[in-house]
């Protein structure tokens, strides 16, 4: 499987590019994740 780096506050919601706004996630959910923040990706797809 490959992983991405996904940022925990998207950058678009003023999250950085610093090592603790970011966690290995698979590159499709990265992909998928758009603008939302990680929180609001995992909860609605029950993560």
């Amino acid at each position: 499987m490959n992983f991405s780096c996904g940022h925990i506050i998207s950058e678009h919601n003023g999250g950085e590019l610093k090592l603790d706004n970011l966690k290995p996630i698979c590159v499709s959910c990265n992909s998928s994740m758009g603008t939302k923040n990680m929180d609001e990706f995992m909860l609605e797809y029950g993560l």
